[in-house]
């Protein structure tokens, strides 16, 4: 059976805010509905790990964190490939673009490739902050983040 949708959360639980994909992620894994079958929950840490994250599953979702996406702790579903066309710097809180990696997974894998992938931005702040835990308004957004994933 091929995998339904792969849900992805990226991000450094020792950057703050940065970790708002991975806390995603534990909502989704932990929340009662949360296994559902043909669902498969990551936690990934660079960009670069999407490169093998996008192949199989039919859906992908991806959770980040993005510097200027929106107002603080705003859930903003990005078309990847829209925003392959704009470019310019990246959004992502992280060194490497998650675009980048997406389309490199396009090229690797090919028709492997999940047909659908979706970016899911929650928008944090400037000048990521040393320590683990979210900030009070990002913490709210999770919840959004993560009824907007399903």
């Amino acid at each position: 059976m091929r995998l339904a949708c792969r849900v992805v959360g990226l991000g450094q639980d020792a950057l703050g805010d940065d970790g708002a994909g991975l806390e995603v992620v534990r909502h989704l894994r932990a929340a009662p509905e949360g296994n559902l079958r043909g669902v498969e929950y990551v936690e990934a840490r660079d960009p670069s790990d999407l490169v093998a994250l996008v192949e199989g599953p039919r859906r992908v979702a991806i959770v980040d964190a993005a510097v200027g996406g929106g107002a603080l702790g705003e859930i903003v579903e990005i078309d990847p490939e829209a925003l392959g066309r704009v470019r310019g710097r990246s959004a992502s809180a992280h060194g490497m673009d998650v675009v980048d990696a997406i389309e490199l997974g396009r090229a690797v894998h090919g028709a492997r490739m999940a047909p659908e992938v979706r970016l899911f931005a929650i928008a944090i702040g400037p000048g990521g902050t040393w320590g683990e835990g979210l900030s009070p308004a990002i913490r709210a957004a999770v919840p959004r983040a993560a009824r907007a994933v399903r």
